[in-house]
């Protein structure tokens, strides 16, 4: 099973991060993979045992197997997102997410 996480402003900030945190720390120590996407600028990035290459996005894809490393997908403000691998259930191979296009367009939109 894989979740997905989208950090909103509340998850980055105060209170709310300590508890997105804690929620993601309990989550870890189960046999999931987890995608997390971090399309903020602002607040606070999530802790990883090794520092985040530069950057202005980050999307980590922690997969239970590979525990504690993970992948880090970097980008700058510049550079269109990855299509991010999604991890299913064997035998279904990953799917990819693309997210290019409608993070451009919500910009665009200005939502």
């Amino acid at each position: 099973m894989t979740s997905l996480e989208l950090l909103s402003p509340a998850n980055k900030v105060g209170e709310g991060f300590d508890d997105y945190v804690w929620g993601r720390d309990n989550l870890l120590c189960q046999s999931v993979h987890l995608v997390e996407l971090d399309l903020l600028r602002g607040g606070k990035r999530m802790p990883m045992g090794q520092h985040l290459p530069p950057g202005d996005y980050y999307a980590m894809d922690s997969r239970d197997e590979l525990r504690p490393d993970c992948e880090v997908y970097a980008r700058t403000i510049r550079d269109p997102l990855p299509r991010l691998p999604i991890t299913l259930q064997d035998p279904d191979p990953d799917i990819l997410l693309a997210l290019a296009d409608p993070v451009a367009l919500a910009y665009e939109r200005g939502l």
